[in-house]
C-alpha cells in the first residue's frame, strides 16, 4: 500500500469552541496512525476558536483551515 492509501481524514467543525479545542486537537495529534489530515471548518465563531485553529496549523501542516459563516436557514 501506498502512504496515500494510509492516510486518515479527520473532519472538524468549530463554532465558539475556544474552551475544548486545544485539548481536542492536542488528542487528535497524539494519535498513534502517522497519516492522519485535520480538516477544520470554523462556522463564523464570535471567541478565539479560529486563532488557536491557526496557532496549531501553523506548527503541524497536517491541519487544513476553512473559515466561513454560520448559516440560518
Amino acid at each position: 500500500m501506498t502512504d496515500k492509501q494510509n492516510r486518515v481524514a479527520i473532519l472538524l467543525s468549530t463554532f465558539n469552541g475556544e474552551p475544548f479545542l486545544p485539548a481536542q486537537l492536542d488528542s487528535l495529534l497524539a494519535q498513534s496512525h502517522a497519516g492522519c489530515d485535520i480538516w477544520v471548518r470554523d462556522d463564523g465563531s464570535s471567541d478565539q476558536s479560529l486563532a488557536i485553529v491557526r496557532r496549531y496549523a501553523s506548527i503541524h501542516p497536517n491541519i487544513h483551515i476553512q473559515a466561513g459563516e454560520n448559516l440560518v436557514l
